[in-house]
């Protein structure tokens, strides 16, 4: 019977391992150099008054 470990192993890349990101916390697959998530390596957009542009 097919389990979800492995279907998770299918959506994921091979060099992958499911360990927790520094900053959130999250179970997440992270190559083996990366401490963060996608969503917590990508950079906060600036938002509200006082914020620039060029």
């Amino acid at each position: 019977m097919p389990k979800i470990v492995d279907a998770t192993r299918v959506t994921s890349k091979d060099d992958a391992v499911w360990r927790e990101c520094a900053c959130c916390g999250q179970l997440r697959p992270l190559p083996p150099d990366a401490l963060f998530c996608d969503d917590c390596a990508a950079p906060a957009r600036p938002t509200g008054p006082g914020t620039w542009s060029r």
